[in-house]
């Protein structure tokens, strides 16, 4: 596109000139609020041998710790299994 019909103006907005309707102006998909919902961080943490926990981050929140595993072996069931995702629906961050 030639740079006379394109013009980026104030926040991150782009202004074209179209000959057939004049000079518009639209935000760029990337920018429409609300498009991309943050995302929930698990992180596994060990507080003894046989008692570890899941530290549940999400953008905007407090942490959340998921409790009542034994091993690194059930947490890694835990959030590669079904249990992660009712959890995610359960705290209304999955439909």
């Amino acid at each position: 596109m030639p740079r006379a019909l394109l013009r980026i103006v104030r926040d991150r907005q782009i202004e074209r000139r179209a000959p057939h309707i004049g000079t518009f102006t639209f935000r760029p998909i990337a920018y429409i609020e609300g498009m991309a919902k943050p995302k929930v961080t698990f992180k596994p943490i060990r507080i003894a041998d046989d008692n570890w926990t899941i530290q549940a981050d999400y953008p905007g929140s407090d942490p959340r710790e998921i409790t009542g595993f034994a091993s690194k072996t059930e947490i890694d069931e835990w959030m590669n299994g079904d249990r992660k995702i009712a959890w995610l629906r359960s705290q209304g961050y999955a439909k």
